[in-house]
């Protein structure tokens, strides 16, 4: 199933994991997949919480980027520099956008590639509760 939303754009549904999938391009101009996840169980809308989600992070790509830079950059150069320290503008420089994805309870991920900042590894940088609460590498 496919629609067009007029916050969301053009998404696509897919039953077998329960969220609308797409494409958005945020002010930076960087464009990032989008996963809409739904109540379930046979509901299969966009709630008022995702749609809140979604706002704070197009809203705030640049403050989850210093945000995952305040959390991660030691960690960078403590452990994966492999010699050559970085300061945290260049860390945030060299984020590469990937996904965004929304909850029906308004919370939210934004993650970036690392351009090898940790070996091949994402950045996710989570919103819960009004904020953003925590930057991981993952995957």
């Amino acid at each position: 199933m496919k629609c067009t939303d007029e916050q969301l754009g053009e998404l696509t549904y897919d039953p077998d994991i329960g969220w609308w999938e797409g494409r958005v391009t945020l002010a930076s101009g960087a464009s990032f997949v989008l996963y809409v996840h739904t109540p379930g169980r046979g509901d299969n809308s966009i709630t008022e919480g995702a749609r809140t989600g979604f706002e704070k992070i197009r809203s705030s790509e640049r403050t989850a980027r210093e945000f995952a830079a305040s959390k991660l950059l030691s960690v960078h150069n403590d452990t994966w520099n492999e010699g050559e320290e970085i300061d945290a503008s260049e860390f945030i420089r060299r984020l590469v956008p990937a996904a965004i994805q929304v909850w029906p309870n308004g919370n939210a991920e934004i993650s970036f590639g690392d351009d090898n900042l940790f070996w091949g590894h994402e950045v996710g940088v989570r919103y819960r509760g009004g904020q953003f609460t925590e930057a991981v590498v993952q995957g």
